[in-house]
């Protein structure tokens, strides 16, 4: 059976809330910086991390790259037949929102506005943080070359060397919102 991930950050909501779940920049020397709403990288999450047959998947699929998912496009550890409830869902999505706030805060070395963080939250939770460390977008974003990086969220679009239009069409999401 899966394993229940609670999420560890003091502060966070209960998924079920409806107010937004803010996250707390910190510069390098440990200062806060900005606090930062979560409300539009959550929606942007569930937009397209959705299961086969739409909302949450409760029960374990295979993505179209392979990959064993559940809820919101959670993928740690899940193996066939896992099964989890809504309240298990949202709290896999906090983990994996907590992963992709950490390595844009981490990682991003230059301002980014709401809509850039949302964005970039969006496609770490996606792709993976090694994945995002390694992107020719991080690079370019971290070059103040903001129209560049957005430009790169159109490259991940492809599984295997095949493009999926669903990829394709959050992408385009992401880049769109990183620009607006």
């Amino acid at each position: 059976s899966m394993q229940m991930i609670t999420p560890t950050l003091s502060g966070m909501r209960h998924a079920a809330q409806k107010s937004p779940t803010f996250s707390t920049r910190r510069s390098e020397t440990g200062r806060q910086r900005m606090a930062r709403d979560l409300t539009k990288a959550y929606d942007l999450l569930r937009e397209f991390e959705q299961g086969p047959k739409g909302g949450p998947a409760l029960v374990a699929y295979q993505c179209p790259a392979g990959i064993g998912t559940i809820g919101y496009g959670h993928t740690e550890g899940v193996q066939p037949g896992d099964t989890c409830d809504l309240v298990q869902a949202k709290a896999w999505l906090r983990h994996d929102v907590t992963t992709a706030v950490r390595a844009v805060n981490q990682h991003v070395t230059v301002p980014l506005n709401q809509q850039q963080f949302d964005s970039l939250c969006s496609l770490v939770e996606n792709i993976g943080v090694g994945n995002f460390e390694e992107s020719t977008l991080l690079h370019h974003l971290n070059d103040h070359h903001y129209e560049a990086a957005a430009s790169e969220f159109l490259r991940w679009d492809h599984q295997h060397g095949t493009v999926l239009p669903g990829l394709r069409d959050r992408r385009k999401a992401e880049r769109d919102h990183f620009l607006s």
